[in-house]
């Protein structure tokens, strides 16, 4: 939105035989900003749409948490068995 804003600024600076370099590297650092914020949210939007092997996968701790769910249930099962119920 800032740029056309911008834009028009920098046109009438040249027209008027001003120089317009303050305005460029305003816009420069404003469009650096705006494209970096934009690949920085496609990329996080990337990860999170890999189903494994992405930085936000968790895969890995889901897997050791299951095993460790189940190594319970056998020991509680077996100590069951021992009781007689």
């Amino acid at each position: 939105a800032a740029f056309p804003l911008l834009g028009a600024g920098s046109t009438r600076s040249v027209t008027a035989g001003l120089d317009p370099s303050p305005s460029f590297g305003l816009q420069s650092l404003l469009f650096a900003g705006l494209t970096g914020a934009t690949v920085l949210v496609l990329r996080i939007i990337e990860e999170l749409w890999q189903s494994s092997g992405g930085t936000f996968n968790v895969d890995i701790t889901l897997d050791q948490m299951i095993m460790g769910l189940e190594a319970e249930l056998d020991e509680r099962a077996a100590t069951e068995k021992l009781r007689g119920g």
